[in-house]
């Protein structure tokens, strides 16, 4: 309607139009759902931005464990276990280029809204796993940790498999605006229940264990222990664990408090999806790349150089001695 106020009502919700001062003439030129699309298109287009940077920082931590055998010690082995979570819940994000103009009841609807489910459910289990050991190693001295590998499995992967099952069985997953996961309901609150149960009451209680944790190894190793310069390094390093989730899911969890109460603000929307996004590249970076993984890269990156330098020349050496051949060949041959 034309001479209807240009706002655009979504879920209780209003968006106001002209956010980018830039665009305010074609808003006015637009029609209100072409509003909508142009907004939506453009937070899906964020979060694949960072969907993609997310991909690449678990297949670095992938390939990593894969390529280099003396990495394989279970440190890290919890970082890979962190990294498949991360790689499940960005591949879900990824499968929004498809599922923008789908319907509730579409198979990749429903599998993109379970994916999300339990890719982010169970990296957020797998930073508090990571925390927990780093504070029963230190703090309580505990050994034969390989043990309770299988456990820390269970914990990680099946109970967020089992967990993502019941918004199915209820009905909750389906389309949203920018993507299928928990479906808006009017007049309900089962979807807000449902969004809250599966990520950001999970995500509060692992950011508190978490800083906890670290707080504890920190005041541990300088009350009770002579740390050498690598341990000072290691407790520096601990600080950084716990503000991935801070930095990327601080504003995202604001947003979803806010949106309860107030009007849908685009402003917050479009940063917190694009944060949260980040979570595969940012646990990669601070889990993944220590000093270690850094150091094997670059001999790898090296010896490949030298490779390369080295086939290089052995060509140019053989295309030399083929063009001296035609040369003498040539040489060789009396003129007419």
């Amino acid at each position: 309607k034309k001479n209807q106020n240009p706002k655009i009502i979504f879920k209780k919700g209003l968006i106001k139009p002209n956010f980018f001062s830039f665009h305010q003439k074609d808003f006015h030129n637009m029609s209100d759902e072409n509003h909508e699309q142009e907004y939506d298109k453009l937070v899906v287009g964020v979060t694949l931005f960072s969907a993609i940077l997310s991909t690449f920082g678990s297949i670095l931590i992938l390939s990593t464990y894969i390529f280099f055998k003396k990495i394989r010690n279970y440190a890290f082995k919890l970082i890979l276990y962190l990294s498949i979570s991360d790689l499940v819940l960005t591949v879900g994000e990824l499968l929004s280029i498809f599922t923008f103009e789908s319907h509730d009841h579409d198979f990749l609807c429903t599998l993109q809204s379970y994916m999300l489910s339990i890719g982010g459910l169970s990296s957020i289990i797998w930073t508090s796993v990571i925390a927990w050991n780093i504070y029963s190693a230190t703090v309580k001295g505990a050994k034969k940790k390989d043990t309770k590998s299988k456990k820390f499995l269970f914990v990680g992967y099946c109970i967020p498999a089992l967990v993502s099952l019941i918004p199915w069985i209820a009905g909750a997953y389906g389309k949203t605006r920018f993507r299928c996961w928990i479906r808006p309901r009017e007049d309900s609150g089962i979807d807000t229940f449902f969004i809250f149960m599966m990520f950001y009451i999970p995500l509060l209680l692992a950011l508190g264990f978490n800083i906890y944790s670290y707080i504890k190894v920190v005041k541990f190793f300088k009350k009770y222990t002579q740390s050498s310069q690598s341990e000072m390094r290691f407790v520096h390093r601990l600080k950084y664990y716990p503000l991935v989730l801070v930095f990327c899911w601080s504003l995202g969890t604001a947003t979803a408090i806010y949106n309860l109460f107030n009007e849908e603000s685009y402003t917050l929307m479009v940063i917190s999806y694009g944060l949260g996004g980040l979570q595969g590249f940012m646990n990669a970076m601070i889990y993944g790349m220590n000093k270690q993984v850094k150091s094997i890269w670059r001999e790898k990156f090296f010896k490949y150089c030298q490779k390369a330098k080295v086939i290089e020349s052995i060509i140019k050496s053989g295309t030399d001695r083929d063009l001296e051949k035609e040369s003498d060949s040539r040489a060789a041959v009396p003129s007419r």
